[in-house]
């Protein structure tokens, strides 16, 4: 048993560990808001700071909802956000993630930006790439557009790690986005429509 012990501490001992200095933002793909008003969905609670919650709007793309009248921050979003838009749903928990402060040093964005139209999407995605940046805020974006890989530092090509059915995934191959496709990777074409195929296919080689 000992042995075992031991052996079981060598293996967790070896594995990779992160250091987090700093908070973490996450959004999720499936957008839940609170009830009550858009601004409380977005300061969710905490100390009301004007600039951050201005950037914040900014950075999600509700200023122009905003703008258009479309949306105001005393806006009843409504059960769940049963008032709202998907797109603006997506928009408005995006911009919760990113109220955070200064300390938030980890953004996990889970495919937050799939309800939004291709305008919108391009235009949210610049402003927190440039957000990110200015922060230097590590932040890991879950994507099935195929337009938003080629503009990623790094990109991961993610797949079923055994059986579709076991609903595990895999890191199939990394590197910037030229590198991938000048390894074989098609992701100009990726798409939700030809994934399982495509995925198909990679195995395949691999093996």
């Amino acid at each position: 048993e000992g042995v075992t012990n031991s052996s079981q501490a060598e293996k967790l001992m070896a594995r990779p560990k992160v250091e987090l200095h700093g908070y973490i933002g996450y959004c999720s793909q499936e957008a839940w808001l609170p009830k009550g008003t858009l601004f409380e969905a977005v300061v969710f609670g905490r100390e009301y700071d004007e600039k951050r919650y201005l950037q914040a709007i900014h950075d999600s793309g509700l200023d122009e909802d905003i703008a258009s009248g479309t949306l105001s921050g005393d806006m009843d979003v409504g059960e769940k956000g049963s008032g709202l838009s998907g797109g603006q749903r997506a928009r408005v928990a995006l911009a919760r993630a990113l109220y955070g402060d200064n300390h938030t040093k980890v953004l996990l964005l889970d495919d937050c930006m799939a309800a939004l139209d291709a305008r919108v999407r391009s235009l949210v995605f610049e402003r927190v790439t440039k957000r990110v940046k200015a922060s230097k805020a590590a932040t890991i974006l879950v994507t099935n557009d195929p337009s938003l890989p080629r503009r990623c530092d790094r990109v991961l090509l993610m797949g079923p790690a055994g059986s579709k059915k076991d609903g595990c995934s895999t890191i199939l191959d990394s590197g910037t986005y030229d590198e991938l496709i000048s390894r074989g990777h098609e992701l100009q074409s990726f798409s939700n429509t030809d994934n399982d195929n495509y995925l198909d296919k990679q195995m395949d080689d691999n093996l």
